[in-house]
């Protein structure tokens, strides 16, 4: 078993917050997809219009997903070294 020192614990509370932050992005990534489809779907169907804000999303979005999982990997990995309970 690991020791748990206070600058761990600090590192540990760093590294979920950080993951945390990046999820919020993916959220809202999530939310404005679905309200782009809603409008459009409200509006008489998906345009031209429509595929063009939703690529500016995904393009966003494939720009940061590998940035959560890393964010993810590292805040795990530490749990499992220094025997943190994992926090989702």
């Amino acid at each position: 078993m690991a020791t748990q020192t206070k600058e761990g614990k600090a590192r540990n509370k760093q590294l979920l917050l950080t993951f945390k932050n990046y999820q919020a992005k993916l959220d809202e990534d999530r939310d404005q997809v679905a309200e782009i489809i809603a409008a459009s779907i409200k509006s008489g169907g998906i345009t031209e219009d429509t595929m063009d804000r939703l690529a500016i999303v995904f393009r966003g979005y494939e720009y940061i997903k590998p940035i959560v999982d890393e964010a993810w990997e590292r805040y795990h990995d530490h749990c499992t070294s220094f025997d943190y309970e994992i926090q989702y």
